[in-house]
């Protein structure tokens, strides 16, 4: 028991220590708001669910996000969140909608309140599910994977997690690479994007390998 609770505990002190778990928090944060910012100014140009990009409303359509959600975002009063982040589409944003506009927009019997629950669920979904793609960090799943048989606190438990603890990452990262791929429309696109994927981390390993030998 004081094994496996030491090990964790010095495990969790090198990804604080190495400033790793905030650094992802930040982009995290990072690419949410742009996300959030570039659905405000759609919005705040005015453009309707069927004048988005073909690629925009696929994405839209995976998290369940329909013609109706967007006319509720659109009701939104955007959020100024300076540094240029002037209409941006916020949680707190479309909570503010009154029910009034809500039901002269959808029908005077419509449960407002409901709607707007909905409409604040699917942004959520949409942008920490994309921040997670995004920005990889291992969760559940890879976690699962790894150690999914694995009895903690007995030797072959402990010895195995400890190999493991620090691969979760790479395993992450292909991970989202296949979702990628999976995501695509037809052979050729799947192929397209096994062929970026593999280009661009065999280049990335490259200028990593010349930046080591340089230092």
């Amino acid at each position: 028991g004081s094994f496996k609770s030491g090990a964790g505990k010095i495990g969790n002190a090198v990804m604080r220590i190495s400033g790793m778990n905030a650094i992802n928090e930040i982009r995290k944060g990072s690419f949410g708001l742009s996300l959030m910012g570039a659905i405000g100014n759609q919005i705040k140009d005015g453009l309707e669910f069927g004048s988005l990009h073909d690629t925009d409303i696929r994405t839209l359509k995976h998290y369940g996000i329909t013609e109706s959600d967007w006319k509720v975002w659109q009701l939104s009063k955007l959020d100024d969140l300076g540094r240029g982040n002037d209409a941006v589409l916020t949680s707190e944003s479309i909570a503010r909608i009154a029910d009034a506009d809500i039901k002269k927009a959808a029908g005077a019997d419509v449960d407002a309140a409901a709607i707007r629950r909905k409409a604040i669920v699917k942004l959520l979904g949409a942008v920490n599910t994309e921040s997670d793609f995004a920005i990889v960090t291992p969760g559940w799943r890879e976690r699962s994977q790894f150690y999914g048989d694995l009895q903690r606190g007995t030797v072959k438990g402990e010895i195995a997690r400890s190999v493991l603890q620090f691969k979760s990452f790479p395993w992450a990262f292909l991970q989202r690479g296949m979702d990628a791929v999976a995501n695509m429309d037809g052979p050729a696109s799947k192929a397209g994007m096994t062929a970026f994927l593999v280009a661009s981390t065999t280049l990335a390993g490259a200028m990593l390998m010349q930046t080591r030998d340089m230092l």
